[in-house]
């Protein structure tokens, strides 16, 4: 071989040699192409969670974060990089739906528990004459939806009521069952619990609008029945509802 040739093959090898530590190096440092946007996510949610905590608020959501991200840090370490990327996504949009809802204000402490001594609540005079009764679906009375974490009625709920009332005192035969519904994030027992204060509301405003409680009964079905499937925002306020069936 003459020395031209020699020259030319020892700069290809020199050549490939320099591409070979790159790439060496470029996989010590990120594994493999989804390392990087991996980690990038994963550094976005832990630092939304980190002010999201200072708040010293108490949201089922935020729990739902933490479990997520504690999952996506582990999907990372074993270098699952887009399955670490969708989890850590998803626990930065858990997170930031209790941002949005607290408007980024800290949150007053929670009251103190309960006393452990029963208490013995006034009945209603009417109240023991309610009994439980069959309900078919009611198409004349108005769904309605609520905030995020919250069983407090709106102003479109409480419009929507309004219109409903007016066919319950149309018909004084009917008896009224609420339905309370919770979207699929959180705990079974705090849906049961939401779903169940969402109902009680709504009978509430009921009675302080002269229905009879006889006519009405209350009744938490957590997420059992989701109107909607969709994983995303529409989809769980399509879920955080309170429907209305009666007696045939």
């Amino acid at each position: 071989m003459n020395k031209p040739d020699q020259m030319l093959c020892r700069f290809g090898t020199q050549s490939n040699i320099l591409m070979l530590i790159i790439a060496l190096l470029w996989t010590s440092m990120y594994g493999c192409s989804g390392a990087r946007p991996a980690k990038d996510e994963l550094t976005k949610t832990i630092a939304l969670l980190e002010s999201v905590r200072k708040l010293g608020c108490v949201h089922d959501s935020l729990s739902l974060a933490e479990e997520s991200y504690a999952k996506a840090q582990k999907l990372y370490d074993a270098k699952k990089y887009d399955q670490a990327r969708a989890q850590a996504s998803a626990a930065r949009e858990l997170a930031q739906e209790v941002a949005d809802a607290t408007g980024g204000k800290p949150c007053e402490a929670p009251p103190p528990p309960p006393s452990s001594q029963p208490v013995e609540l006034p009945i209603e005079a009417d109240d023991s004459a309610i009994e439980p009764f069959e309900s078919v679906s009611a198409p004349d009375l108005k769904t309605l939806y609520f905030g995020f974490d919250s069983s407090s009625l709106n102003p479109q709920s409480i419009s929507a009521l309004e219109e409903n009332i007016v066919w319950i005192r149309e018909n004084p035969d009917k008896r009224i069952i609420v339905e309370g519904h919770c979207d699929s994030r959180g705990t079974l027992e705090y849906n049961l619990a939401l779903s169940d204060r969402r109902a009680t509301s709504v009978v509430g405003y009921l009675k302080s609008a002269g229905i009879e409680s006889k006519r009405l009964e209350p009744i938490g079905l957590g997420s059992d029945q989701p109107a909607s499937y969709r994983q995303d925002s529409e989809g769980y306020r399509l879920n955080r509802r309170a429907e209305f069936k009666t007696t045939r």
